[in-house]
This record gives C-alpha cells, sequence and structure tokens, in this order.
C-alpha cells in the first residue's frame, strides 16, 4: 500500500520546499510559495545543477547571506574531485610520472609529491617512500627530488634563498653546481647572476676566482723556486706566504725562517739568506756612496769589503781588495779602506806613533809583500826610531824592525850564496 498516495503533489511540494528552505537556512518568512523563484534555486543547489550568477545576485539582493554561502561551498564541493584530478595531473608532469603510468587518485604516489610540491625544503623522503617510489619504476622521479634537495641546499650555501622556484632546471642551478665544485663559471653565467640581483652569490664567486688565481700563483711560485715537490697545495699553507715574500724581496721573520728549517727546504732558507745580503749591500753602498758600482751580487768582492769596515775588521783587508777597488774606479772607497788597512797594518807592526800614510804604507805593503826596503825607506823608518830597540820593553825589536831585519838577513844570505858560487 502507497502511504503517499492519499497526499496531492502540491502538498509534497510544500513538504519539499520548506524541508530545503531549512536545509539552506532560509528563514519561514521567506518566499513561502512554492512556485518562487527563490524554490527553482534551491532545487537546483539540491541536484548539483550549477547555480547561475543572475540567481546568486536573487538571493544577495534578498539578504539570503547564509544560503549564498552553503550554495557555493556545495557547489565547490561538488568539483572537488575534478580540481584533485586535475592538480594531480599537474603533479605527473612536474616530476616526471610517465604517462602510461596507471595511478589511482588514492594512490601514495600523490601524497609523496604533494608533500614535496607544498615547498617544504626540509622534507625528507623516508626509505619505505624511496621504495614505494622505485617498486613503480619511477626513477626519474627519485633523481628529481634529489636535485630539488640537493637545489634548496646549494641555495643556502651560496646566498640565494630569495629564488623560490624549487625545481632544478632553472640556470641557478647549473651555475650553483659549478660554484660548489670551485668550477670556473663563464662570462655569462656572471652577469646572469649581475642581472637577476645575486649579488651575495656573485660575491662568492669573485671570492673563488681571487682564490683560484691565488692557487695558480702558489703553483708558479713552487715550480719557480723548485719545492714542487712540496706536499702543500692550499694558499692557507705557510710557503705560500713566504714564496710571495721571497717573490717580492721581503724580509722574512724568524717563524718563517723556521717552518722552512722544519720542513727542510734548505734552498728557500738559502734564497732568502742571499736576500738578506743583496739587502744589506745596498745599504752598504748607500753609506759609504758606493751607488756607482751598479751589481749588488753578493758574490763581489765590494760587498766583503765594505761588510769588512762596518765591523771594523780591519785585519781582513788586502793589498789586493785595495787594487780591486782601484781596478773599478771606487776611489772613495779605495782611500777608506786604504786608511783602515794603514792602521791594521800600524798594530800588526806594534807602531802607536802618529804616522802619515805616505811613505809608511808602501813600507808596511812591501813587509807584506816580503819585499827588500830600498835604502830611502831604511832611513825613513830610522827617522821615526822604528828600527831601534825600544826602551822600557826590555830592549826588544818592535815587530817592524823584527820583521825588515829577518827580510835584511834572508837577503844578505841569498845574495852570500850567489856570489859564493861564483
Amino acid at each position: 500500500m502507497d502511504i503517499t498516495s492519499g497526499m496531492d503533489n502540491s502538498e509534497l511540494q510544500k513538504r519539499h520546499f520548506a524541508a530545503l528552505k531549512e536545509k539552506y537556512k532560509i528563514g519561514q518568512d521567506k518566499a513561502t510559495a512554492p512556485d518562487s523563484f527563490l524554490y527553482l534555486i534551491l532545487r537546483k543547489a539540491e541536484l548539483d545543477i550549477q547555480v547561475t550568477d543572475i540567481e546568486f545576485q536573487w538571493l544577495a539582493e534578498n539578504g539570503l547571506w547564509k544560503t549564498v554561502s552553503i550554495i557555493s561551498l556545495q557547489q565547490y564541493e561538488a568539483k572537488d574531485k575534478q580540481r584533485l584530478e586535475a592538480e594531480f595531473i599537474q603533479l605527473r608532469t612536474k616530476y616526471h610520472i610517465p604517462e602510461d603510468l596507471e595511478l589511482q587518485i588514492s594512490s601514495p604516489v600523490y601524497s609523496i609529491l604533494w608533500k614535496l610540491d607544498t615547498g617544504d625544503t626540509g622534507y625528507v623522503l623516508t626509505d619505505s617512500e624511496i621504495e614505494l617510489l622505485t617498486d613503480r619504476g619511477l626513477a626519474d622521479t627519485i633523481t628529481l627530488i634529489q636535485n630539488i634537495r640537493d637545489f634548496s641546499r646549494l641555495k643556502v650555501d651560496y646566498k640565494a634563498t630569495k629564488h623560490l622556484d624549487l625545481f632544478p632546471e632553472d640556470p641557478l642551478y647549473s651555475i650553483l653546481k659549478k660554484l660548489d665544485v670551485r668550477e670556473q663559471l663563464s662570462d655569462s653565467e656572471a652577469e646572469w647572476l649581475l642581472e637577476q640581483d645575486f649579488y651575495e652569490t656573485l660575491e662568492i664567486h669573485w671570492q673563488q676566482e681571487q682564490e683560484r688565481k691565488a692557487e695558480l700563483e702558489f703553483l708558479e711560485l713552487k715550480c719557480r723556486y723548485q719545492v714542487d715537490y712540496h706536499p702543500d697545495t692550499s694558499i692557507s699553507s705557510p710557503l705560500y706566504y713566504i714564496l710571495k715574500k721571497l717573490n717580492s724581496e721581503e724580509i722574512l721573520d724568524r717563524s718563517e725562517l723556521e717552518w722552512l728549517k722544519q720542513q727542510q727546504l734548505t734552498e728557500l732558507i738559502a734564497i732568502a739568506r742571499e736576500q738578506d745580503d743583496r739587502r744589506e749591500f745596498v745599504r752598504l753602498k748607500n753609506k759609504y756612496q758606493a751607488t756607482q758600482y751598479q751589481s749588488s751580487d753578493p758574490s763581489s768582492p765590494l760587498f766583503l769589503i765594505l761588510k769588512n769596515l762596518e765591523i771594523n775588521v780591519e785585519s781582513q783587508i788586502s793589498e789586493a781588495d785595495i787594487q780591486w777597488l782601484r781596478e773599478e774606479g771606487l776611489i772613495e772607497i779605495e782611500e777608506i779602506v786604504k786608511a783602515n788597512h794603514f792602521r791594521s797594518l800600524k798594530s800588526k807592526y806594534e807602531i802607536w806613533e802618529q804616522l802619515a800614510i805616505d811613505p809608511f804604507y808602501e813600507i808596511m805593503l812591501k813587509l807584506e809583500r816580503e819585499e827588500r826596503l830600498d835604502p830611502k825607506q831604511v832611513i825613513q823608518l830610522r827617522e821615526k826610531d822604528l828600527l831601534s830597540r825600544e826602551k822600557y820593553r826590555l830592549y826588544r825589536y818592535r815587530k817592524i824592525a823584527s820583521a825588515h831585519y829577518r827580510l835584511e838577513a834572508m837577503f844578505c844570505e841569498k845574495e852570500y850564496k850567489r856570489t859564493g858560487d861564483r
């Protein structure tokens, strides 16, 4: 038995309309006639038929804002599956899911990709998630995800976090990868960073360029100074700074010399000492006004002569030194050295009186050469009482007298033998 047979359609329509008004939050005083325009709108909404803009406008004009909100949400929910399917299609494309791979809308693959795509750079795939992707043959997707994580890390490391795109197809990714392995950027890549306002990243690039130049300089210096066998290659090594100082002829400090000694780099110690000698040679030439002598080679006789002058080692000066100075035209130095040599010879021959350098310097030089004095020179010595025994000294001869008498005896003996043989 049909229990609704006793009801006519109008009664059912009224009850239907009342139920719809209750569901869509419409007060009982609003449009009670079943055939009203409102009834049409509510019937369409209930049957998931699209409510038009004209109908929404009518609801708004009649103050039915709750109804507008309920229908709008209901119609949005009705199409949400379509939107979700469209978003999943975009994820498939972005994350390299093959078109021929069938995935249900409920597949956990979409959940994994969704979490990645929300921009959570801290999200890391679990082992089970990687296994799930691997089981479905999504090797390209896994590689892409790894590149995305790598891209995020590089952006932090190289001051490019203002770049929001996650995907590594961007030119920035290839640039950051090159920076990460200290590979040189091309001019166009550096220009791209400048155009995109990645100034901090560009500064890192410039710093790497400076370090690369320094590393090349270090290598060249090691070859130039023949220490390329040394294992240090980093520009933070003391060896790099020492070689730079040697190359610019700067003075090494004590700690640097000690480091060279510890490393058994004796050849560099020798170079440092030679440079010290060169600097000292230049200083001495300036001091003794011998700058016309252009060479600063420490092996030059002049360097030893000037050093002896500087430390008053008069006994190390020889007649040969004076002859060399004369030949080099270093007259002023010759006079200074001659005076020092004269003082040295006076001390050697125990002469304390004031004597003119001429003629007594030549006399002492002849004694040094073991040459016989001529009569005039003997008279000159006698006039200064230099050949007699010294008073108050147990009447012994001075060394100049002893040297003269010894030479005279030697020459007399030679003369005697020569004449006796005849």
